[in-house]
C-alpha cells in the first residue's frame, strides 16, 4: 500500500471510531458526516466499507442489521482505541502549542487559549476540524518563521480572535 494510502486511510480510520463513539451509525450516515465535517470531502462507499469491514475484522467495531440497513457501533475494544486517539490528540495539541509557541514567540497561553475557544465554540469551529486548522497554522507560522513583522501580525489576530471568541461564551 502507497505511503499516502496509509495516512487517508489512517485518517478515515479515526474519524470514522470518533463518529461512531458518540452514536452508531450506517455506512450512508458516517459518509455524510465527514462529508459535513469537512465541508468538502465525500468518503465513496467504495472506500467506506472496505474500512469498516476492516474495523470488523479487527473487533473495533460491530454490526447490527436494523431494516435493511446495518447499523455499527464500537466494541469495548473500538472504546479504548477512542480514549486513546482523544489522549494522544490531547498530547499532539500540547507538543504543537510548544513548538508554535517556541518557533515564533508568542505565548502558550495565547495559543491554547485560541484552541480552546475554538474547540468550545461548536458553530465556529469544532474538536473534529481541529487538526485541519492545526495544519495550517503549522504551514503558515514555518513559512513566516523568520519574519518577525508577519509573526507579530500572526499574534494580534490570535489575541484578537481569542477576544471576539471570550465574548461569544
Amino acid at each position: 500500500m502507497k505511503r499516502g494510502k496509509i495516512i487517508f486511510w489512517g485518517f478515515l480510520k479515526i474519524r470514522i471510531l470518533l463518529l461512531l463513539a458518540k452514536k452508531p451509525s450506517h455506512g450512508y450516515e458516517l459518509i455524510k458526516k465527514i462529508q459535513k465535517e469537512t465541508g468538502f470531502w465525500k468518503p465513496s462507499p467504495g472506500t467506506l466499507y472496505p474500512l469498516l469491514h476492516s474495523l470488523l475484522k479487527e473487533r473495533l467495531v460491530k454490526e447490527k442489521t436494523v431494516g435493511k440497513r446495518k447499523v455499527y457501533s464500537l466494541t469495548e475494544k473500538g472504546k479504548r482505541a477512542v480514549r486513546k486517539i482523544k489522549s494522544t490528540k490531547e498530547k499532539l495539541e500540547s507538543r504543537l502549542i510548544e513548538t508554535f509557541s517556541s518557533i515564533t514567540g508568542i505565548k502558550k497561553r495565547t495559543l491554547r487559549t485560541f484552541f480552546r475557544l475554538h474547540k468550545s465554540r461548536k458553530g465556529i469551529l469544532q474538536d473534529e476540524a481541529i487538526s485541519e486548522q492545526i495544519s495550517r497554522m503549522i504551514c503558515i507560522l514555518l513559512k513566516l518563521r523568520k519574519d518577525r513583522q508577519k509573526i507579530n501580525k500572526v499574534k494580534e489576530i490570535l489575541e484578537r480572535t481569542n477576544r471576539k471568541l471570550e465574548k461569544l461564551k
